[in-house]
């Protein structure tokens, strides 16, 4: 269910009830609870739950509002409330009901079409003949799912599919794309969009919007990655300013294309840009939320947004797509955090603890500082997000700011620095899926306690655990790669799933001995648990996982993949000495048993690594204590010099460099004695802090080690450079 506010008078939950029942491929347009009302877009819980859901989700939202609810933020309230209803029993839920389930909240029903296209293949679209979903649910979108498809010539495609019942958004998209195509055509850093198709979704068949997938990673974290390379001396400030700029004219160019058709993106974002890992170019996606000019607006992104956007207005325009790129290219520049009391279009920084402030022509006012100083690149963006659309830039003159036309580099350099930095760390599949909660976690800690708890009075559920232990090892593994390593519900569930398999690798020992006659009866059972897809399909996991090089970071998953390996390994083993060993047991094992050999010498060889770095950062930390205080000291002298990167008239850029310079030379004469050391310093500490990776290791104190270790490498590095890059 999906409910937001609404402006008028709507209907009473009993009367949305009865609307429902007789409307079926409805939605229940506005629900009034507590004197407060709410358009009802989406009914898939009420329809899941039919007896209770309405109920349910009314109290749910009432108490909400009356601050009743334990939880601050109201959309983990509602999604508390939903998980609630959701998680009624059939019985529960199919009490009292006198109506057919799909005849009740608008059911939505599952296509008779074959799969393939819808109608007539779009002209140039792939053959989509044997297509099957190798990657369903990848993440959700707004209003869809977005599932990976692969035809029978390996070529993948994204699915996007409709959440809601009926609502057409994915043919308003369409359309839009159609429309760009056929009166400017096709832009390359604009999604390419082929048409709407039957695909395969689970155990049914749903209509999807199919687009060629980018392989690649999203805006925030490529920013990110550049920012990281260049704090870590991997690329120059030339190239890091470069490359913005490099990304800044791209985007301005697809914002132009898509104006000369009439059509405004409206949500362009770090998350709706794609750098494409092969040729580092910015892929635009996403026009779920566009406009054709003077027409109302659907809807936008709070932290990036133009002021003039508002919830049905008629001012999307090209200028206000411009104010989003803005926005983008500030967040990835001075790395702006969601929820944080600043946001990406409230403009540059050094602002935070003054009360914001424009001039009569609508440009921001600044403090003194670095945003205070005027540059080319504070000109830049005020012009650019300037508050007033009338004296805002348009992506043309934008294109040709003195920002984006000095200094800048040759486009196959700059997209060489995206390809390498892309490449520079490999983010796991798992990490671009929805994410792992705490709730599921909890769950996935309950189940094990059940099975532990049937497991002591003999009663264990085979046909499940086995296939529960590999879930929940993969489910960890994918909380792992997002971060969550370090709560208490992760390091509970970690230690408990290592406890479960013991156990059950026991418990099976332990029967199988005591069944007697019955032994090879029970035997063929545990078999029969472990001989199944869920099992082929994580060896498929752990094989695609072992092409992908390790680092130290990754021990611990594979170490639980190892885990999971060895209980099936030893429980097939063992069920095989009560009865014959059937061929498809025997191949499973030998699977497995070259599954348990390359992971342990993954794991063996990592952890080699591991001790071996650990030694060269305490030898590295060790010799850096001479000079280091010395460093930090003659670098806050060079920094009293801002900004770091001046743009202006050329006499205004000699003298400034001629100040830096002279700073430089002040800097360098502090550490004179020790810059050959320095410099000697930077040279070991790179390869190891690449060893080392950025994530998480599961020694707690080489963690420690390696953020002081990258801390004195950044003193390094910026000094080593000091020489060539100012004097």
């Amino acid at each position: 269910m999906k409910i937001s506010a609404a402006q008028h008078t709507g209907m009473t939950e009993i009367q949305a009830h009865e609307f429902l029942s007789k409307n079926p491929n409805k939605s229940a347009g506005e629900l009034t609870v507590n004197g407060k009302t709410y358009q009802v877009t989406d009914n898939e819980v009420l329809r899941k739950n039919p007896s209770q859901g309405l109920a349910r989700v009314s109290e749910g939202i009432a108490k909400i509002f009356q601050r009743q609810s334990p939880v601050r933020s109201t959309a983990l309230a509602l999604t508390a409330t939903l998980k609630t209803v959701k998680q009624l029993s059939p019985q529960q839920a199919s009490q009292n009901m006198t109506t057919p389930l799909s005849n009740v909240f608008g059911l939505k029903p599952e296509t008779s079409l074959p799969i393939g296209w819808k109608g007539e293949a779009p002209l140039g679209a792939p053959n989509l003949e044997g297509m099957k979903a190798v990657e369903t649910d990848k993440f959700a979108e707004g209003e869809s799912h977005i599932s990976i498809m692969q035809t029978q010539d390996g070529q993948r495609l994204v699915a996007k599919i409709e959440r809601s019942v009926a609502e057409g958004h994915l043919l308003q998209e369409l359309e839009a794309y159609q429309h760009i195509y056929d009166t400017v055509g096709k832009h390359p850093n604009l999604g390419n969009v082929h048409g709407m198709a039957i695909v395969p979704y689970g155990s049914r068949k749903e209509e999807a919007l199919l687009m060629d997938e980018v392989v690649g990673r999203r805006g925030s974290e490529t920013f990110r990655i550049l920012t990281n390379n260049l704090n870590e001396g991997k690329i120059s400030s030339k190239e890091y300013w470069g490359t913005i700029k490099f990304i800044a004219h791209r985007l301005l160019d697809v914002t132009a294309h898509l104006s000369k058709a009439g059509i405004s993106h409206n949500d362009i974002k770090p998350d709706n840009i794609v750098f494409d890992n092969k040729t580092g170019e910015p892929i635009v996606i996403d026009l779920g939320l566009h406009s054709r000019l003077g027409e109302n607006v659907k809807g936008f992104t709070d932290q990036f947004k133009a002021p003039e956007l508002q919830a049905f207005s008629t001012s999307a325009s090209e200028k206000s797509d411009v104010f989003l790129v803005a926005s983008t290219l500030l967040h990835g520049i001075e790395g702006f955090k969601f929820g944080s009391e600043r946001k990406p279009n409230q403009g540059l920084s050094l602002m935070s603890s003054v009360p914001r402030q424009v001039d009569k022509e609508g440009n921001v006012t600044h403090k003194a500082g670095f945003a205070g100083v005027e540059t080319a690149y504070t000109r830049f963006f005020n012009t650019a997000l300037n508050l007033d659309p009338q004296l805002r830039a348009d992506a043309t003159s934008a294109k040709q700011h003195e920002f984006l036309t000095d200094g800048i580099i040759d486009e196959n350099v700059a997209k060489q620095v995206l390809t390498d930095s892309l490449a520079d760390q490999i983010v796991l599949a798992s990490n671009r899926e929805s994410p792992v909660r705490g709730s599921h976690l909890q769950d996935a800690y309950n189940t094990l306690r059940e099975h532990l708890t049937y497991s002591s009075t003999n009663r264990v559920r085979q046909y499940t655990v086995f296939s529960d232990l590999v879930t929940i090892s993969t489910r960890l593994n994918k909380a792992e790669s997002q971060g969550l390593s370090r709560s208490d519900k992760f390091l509970s569930l970690d230690s408990l799933l290592t406890k479960t398999n013991k156990v059950m690798v026991d418990y099976v020992k332990r029967n199988l001995a005591d069944a007697g006659s019955k032994s090879g009866e029970l035997s063929i059972k545990f078999q029969d648990s472990i001989v199944s897809q869920n099992t082929q399909s994580f060896l498929a996991y752990i094989a695609k996982s072992l092409e992908i090089p390790s680092d130290f970071a990754d021990i611990r998953t594979l170490e639980r993949d190892l885990q999971a390996t060895e209980t099936m390994f030893s429980v097939l083993l063992t069920s095989t000495e009560k009865t014959p060993t059937r061929a498809e047991v025997y191949s499973l094992l030998n699977q497995l048993a070259e599954v348990k050999k390359a992971l342990s010498s993954r794991v063996n060889t990592l952890k080699l690594g591991q001790a071996n770095a650990a030694r060269g950062v305490v030898s590295l930390l060790d010799s850096s204590q001479e000079w280091l205080t010395q460093a930090k000291q003659a670098l806050q002298t060079f920094d009293k010099v801002t900004p770091r990167v001046k743009f202006g008239s050329h006499e205004s850029v000699k003298a400034h460099e001629q100040m830096i310079s002279a700073h430089a030379a002040m800097a360098l004469q502090d550490v004179s004695e020790s810059i050959d050391k320095i410099k000697q310093f930077a040279h070991d500490a790179r390869p190891l802090l690449t060893a080392l990776g950025d994530r998480p290791l599961v020694d707690d104190s080489l963690t420690f080690q390696r953020e002081k270790l990258r801390e004195a490498a950044t003193v390094a590095e910026r000094l080593s450079r000091l020489e060539f890059e100012w004097i």
